[in-house]
């Protein structure tokens, strides 16, 4: 993880059900930016929200390394409006 941000904005009292909402904003070649709500079950109260920037390293350089095939087919179900896995 290269970054995390969460702001929190009304605390969930008690026990609550919550709903979170987790997408893909940007997809880049070595790094992928995830965003994510918490709200109330009825989606009428923003609890929190944030993103967290992951980097893709290679094992032995740990410099960024290009995202792999089988991590793309894991995180294709969760981008977001208008974002596509980066041209080769």
């Amino acid at each position: 993880i290269r970054e995390l941000m969460m702001t929190y904005h009304q605390p969930v009292v008690g026990l609550s059900e919550v709903d979170v909402h987790f997408w893909v904003e940007r997809a880049g070649h070595t790094s992928v930016t995830y965003r994510f709500q918490v709200l109330s079950a009825d989606h009428e109260v923003l609890h929190a929200d944030g993103h967290r920037v992951v980097v893709n390293l290679d094992g032995k350089s740990l410099r960024p390394a290009p995202i792999g095939d089988d991590v793309w087919a894991l995180a294709a179900p969760l981008l977001g409006p208008g974002v596509a896995r980066p041209a080769a």
